[in-house]
């Protein structure tokens, strides 16, 4: 149960983090988004210019995510590995773009399960 409201409360913080940003048109959330173990899903966006930008993944527990975001050229500019024991999955970036230009956006499960996740990009 503490785990479950403590989980709770990180969320609610960094959707509240991610409620002014820099993406240019605005995406349909996805209510659960399942990841195979050892796969990536990739997702692309178009960010404004010199406006920060987030990114938020949120899984389940099972395994460890990996958040990773290139520019066009294929640049890491942004990344979180998810290495701590007590927030494996849950993944926060930020970044602030030079131009207004599309960013891939990566989640990497690093586990041999599978994890379920909610992508929040700002």
């Amino acid at each position: 149960m503490k785990r479950i409201l403590c989980f709770s409360l990180v969320v609610s913080i960094a959707f509240a983090c991610l409620a002014d940003g820099g993406i240019v048109q605005e995406r349909k959330r996805e209510a659960e988004v399942r990841i195979a173990g050892l796969t990536t899903r990739v997702y692309t966006e178009r960010f404004q210019k010199n406006e920060p930008a987030r990114a938020f993944a949120s899984g389940d527990y099972r395994t460890s995510l990996g958040l990773y975001v290139f520019d066009p050229q294929g640049n890491c500019v942004a990344h979180d590995t998810g290495l701590s024991a007590a927030s494996a999955d849950d993944c926060f970036v930020e970044w602030i773009p030079p131009e207004q230009q599309s960013y891939s956006i990566e989640v990497v499960n690093t586990g041999l399960d599978m994890n379920v996740f909610q992508l929040a990009l700002r």
